[in-house]
């Protein structure tokens, strides 16, 4: 998750990093924080959603994760 403005990002952040570890089987984690934390021209007003050019990102984040875990098993 990418709410830099909400005081509870890093903590829920690392709570699915948290279950991710735990359950690492059959759970990943489309990091869309780091993804995106260096690209912040790519979301919109409210530096959470991407606009269009951020959509890729975006995809390409959660494709990265679910190839991670298919490689997993």
């Amino acid at each position: 998750m990418h709410a830099p403005q909400q005081g509870w990002q890093d903590e829920v952040n690392q709570a699915v990093k948290d279950v991710a570890a735990k359950n690492s089987s059959h759970v990943a984690v489309a990091d869309w924080d780091q993804a995106v934390s260096s690209h912040t021209d790519l979301l919109a007003n409210d530096d959470i959603h991407p606009v269009p050019g951020g959509g890729k990102i975006y995809a390409d984040t959660v494709a990265a994760a679910l190839a991670e875990l298919k490689g997993s098993r």
